[in-house]
């Protein structure tokens, strides 16, 4: 049986590994990185694991758990339609500005087991369809409510509009532009606008469509 202090020091290398993969990338997580961060032995830190691949694992399904948290699950006493549909985007936007968004790609070290390595994969493409699809229920909402154009194919525009973040993803991560908030909101609310959005308030400045970086917390 697990001790206190095993779970302690458990969900502390997991925050740890949780932020050094959204600002370095899941690829050059590592138990030495870890150990360096936390003050820990590497073999310490691998104890609690056994394998990369089961420490991406669970980095994965905690940060999946989190994000819904923060962008879907802090929104729900926000209108459904076009104002959640709103809050939505602009808690993601928030977060990949931020540097907390995590971006998962197919890896595996030396020696480790691969289907570990597969199943954080699918982990994450499984919760980026779930987030998708929540778009496109809040798509869905706002042509009930007249929000949106009857024509609007709700699959379409939601995937139009994750696309936005994945842009916004490049252009703060590999590029570097300090106005790619900005871009992404303006180009967020021509979406809407082409889709037949009601104009049903006025917007505030593009920065401040976004939650600002200095609000979000990494679990």
């Amino acid at each position: 049986m697990r001790s206190d202090k095993h779970e302690r020091t458990h969900a502390a290398i997991i925050r740890r590994a949780i932020r050094f993969a959204c600002k370095e990338g899941m690829e050059r997580l590592s138990f030495s990185v870890l150990a360096d961060r936390l003050g820990m032995s590497k073999s310490g830190v691998y104890a609690h694991f056994g394998s990369l691949s089961a420490l991406q694992l669970e980095v994965v399904d905690a940060y999946c758990q989190w994000f819904a948290r923060q962008t879907f699950g802090a929104v729900l006493a926000v209108p459904p339609g076009l104002p959640r549909l709103r809050a939505i985007f602009a808690n993601w936007c928030g977060h990949i500005a931020a540097g907390t968004w995590l971006e998962v790609q197919p890896f595996c070290g030396a020696g480790e087991p691969a289907q570990l390595a597969v199943l954080a994969s699918q982990q994450w493409l499984k919760a980026l369809c779930a987030w998708r699809n929540r778009l496109a229920a809040c798509v869905s909402d706002a042509m009930a409510a007249r929000q949106l154009a009857a024509c609007t194919d709700p699959t379409q525009l939601a995937d139009d509009i994750y696309g936005l973040t994945v842009v916004l993803h490049h252009e703060v991560r590999f590029f570097n532009n300090a106005d790619a908030l900005r871009c992404t909101m303006a180009r967020f609310r021509l979406m809407l606008s082409a889709a037949g959005a009601c104009a049903e308030r006025r917007h505030a400045p593009d920065h401040q469509d976004a939650i600002a970086p200095s609000r979000v917390e990494l679990l």
